[in-house]
């Protein structure tokens, strides 16, 4: 009887189609995901890419327009913003303040978190334009835009989060789907990068007691902190 069943060939064809079918739906299905994931990853880190870049590109000027550089031609910013707002102090005399801003006080490393919104303009110079490139990203990335100063290398991180609504793969692999992309780009100013050397070489040989002996790094800087303002 099994051997008259066995040796029959109707029906062979749906039954390897019920058997093959499913393991290649599932097949497609995750080629289709990967696909997915991998362009959220490229859109998600070329938008990091070109946030970094134009915050950069316009630190020079906060009243530029990020996308394009225009700006009013009466509207600058301050005149000593480099000594104060932008950390220059804290790059030639270390000790003149350390740390990290996160909206009112000047140090190596400013940052602002994401997505930004609505929120209110800060005080602080290098805040407002880290805010306003990011108040045009979208509102799916978390994150943050990092201002960082050392020695003489300045660089603009964006540090971008984005949750994907995959909750089931969540749930069956119990892990995070999210994307998570860092661009740095780094602000480039030759005529500005010479004057810095110059300041310092000149600060270095003008803080100078009758004596010969150099005043402190810590006090010419709390020096042209007071005279900066």
């Amino acid at each position: 009887m099994m051997k008259r069943i066995c040796s029959k060939e109707e029906g062979y064809f749906t039954l390897e189609a019920s058997l093959l079918l499913p393991a290649v739906f599932v097949a497609i299905l995750v080629l289709m995901f990967l696909c997915l994931y991998f362009y959220q990853h490229v859109l998600s880190g070329q938008t990091a890419a070109v946030a970094a870049e134009r915050i950069a590109y316009s630190w020079n000027n906060s009243s530029k327009e990020s996308r394009t550089g225009e700006y009013k031609e009466s509207e600058y910013d301050p005149l000593y913003w480099r000594l104060t707002d932008d950390a220059l102090l804290q790059s030639i005399f270390s000790g003149a303040g350390t740390g990290t801003e996160t909206g009112t006080t000047s140090s190596k490393e400013v940052q602002t978190e994401l997505p930004t919104g609505s929120a209110e303009p800060a005080a602080a110079l290098t805040v407002r334009k880290l805010q306003q490139t990011g108040k045009e990203l979208p509102a799916v990335f978390n994150g943050r835009l990092v201002y960082s100063h050392q020695m003489l290398k300045r660089s603009i991180e964006a540090d971008l989060t984005r949750e994907l609504p995959v909750s089931p793969l969540n749930k069956i692999t119990g892990g995070d789907w999210g994307i998570n992309v860092r661009a740095v780009s780094y602000i480039l100013e030759p005529a500005e990068w010479i004057r810095t050397i110059e300041l310092a070489r000149y600060y270095a040989a003008r803080f100078q007691s009758d004596g010969g002996q150099a005043t402190s790094q810590h006090e010419a800087g709390e020096v042209l902190r007071r005279f900066a303002k």
